[in-house]
């Protein structure tokens, strides 16, 4: 690997070095030193092979660094607060209709610089409504599923256009409303699934049943699923059946609630 340091030389030569230190000092009850382990952090061994060819390949063509050169430096208020290709900006609203609230999920978009917004509770009516237009800044596409009858629900994402976006198909689903989708950036795929269910009613066993299909499906897919929404159980209460049956299907799927503070303007945490 010809990767250029400039106070040390070739990296790749350093990779040898170090490992061979490791493996000579004949101490396997200890971890790694600081600095064989920084070294080995820098190969990305958890990257797919394609990925760090591809790497690879864009590192050798950069030309090395010079001691001569200072290291270039950067204005802590203008340099930008993450990298496109590291991390992604996702928010979700229950906005509870969309009817005159168009201009205020655009601007909290645009204001927030998110790259993905997750909507519950549109009450949209179809793909083509306006209020789904108005609500999509500019440089934005959207994807949603409307309610198909009665009034309320509707769920939709919308995300920035850079991010190649396609459909996921679900099974039929009579329980709970979603729409899922695969992004694909410059730093790999993840898979988006938003989820709306009504609070009128308990969580039935079909609902649990249509969910454990749903994470079926997803868990097949080598990257990360992220799955959020309004599912309107009280997953603060630990005491609450439908919670305590909720947090074992999601354990059985390996997958980790992140939302630990209230979500409901009255307190409690009803979303995932």
């Amino acid at each position: 690997m010809e990767v250029w340091f400039c106070s040390i030389g070739d990296r790749g030569s350093l990779h040898v070095d170090l490992l061979t230190s490791r493996v000579t000092g004949a101490d396997h009850d200890r971890p790694p030193r600081r600095q064989v382990r920084k070294e080995l952090f820098t190969l990305r061994l958890w990257r797919p092979a394609r990925w760090r060819r591809r790497h690879h390949c864009r590192t050798a063509a950069t030309p090395p660094l010079r001691c001569s050169q200072p290291p270039p430096t950067h204005n802590v208020n203008t340099t930008p607060r993450r990298s496109a290709d590291r991390s992604m900006l996702i928010g979700w609203l229950n906005v509870q209709s969309l009817t005159n609230k168009t201009f205020i999920v655009n601007d909290l978009i645009t204001e927030r610089s998110l790259d993905v917004f997750a909507l519950t509770e549109t009450w949209h009516t179809d793909s083509n409504d306006v209020r789904l237009r108005l609500a999509t800044p500019d440089g934005y596409a959207m994807v949603d599923a409307a309610r198909q009858d009665g009034r309320g629900g509707g769920v939709a994402v919308i995300y920035r256009k850079h991010l190649r976006c396609s459909g996921m198909s679900l099974p039929p689903l009579t329980t709970f409303e979603a729409v899922c989708v695969s992004l694909t950036t410059s730093s790999g795929p993840i898979v988006l699934l938003n989820v709306y269910r009504p609070g009128s009613t308990r969580p039935s066993t079909s609902f649990y049943d249509e969910l454990a299909s749903v994470l079926e499906l997803l868990v097949v897919h080598s990257c990360p699923v992220i799955i959020g929404g309004d599912i309107n159980i009280h997953v603060h209460d630990p005491n609450d059946p439908d919670a305590r049956r909720l947090g074992q299907l999601l354990a059985d799927f390996q997958a980790v609630q992140h939302v630990t503070s209230a979500t409901h303007r009255c307190g409690g945490t009803l979303d995932l």
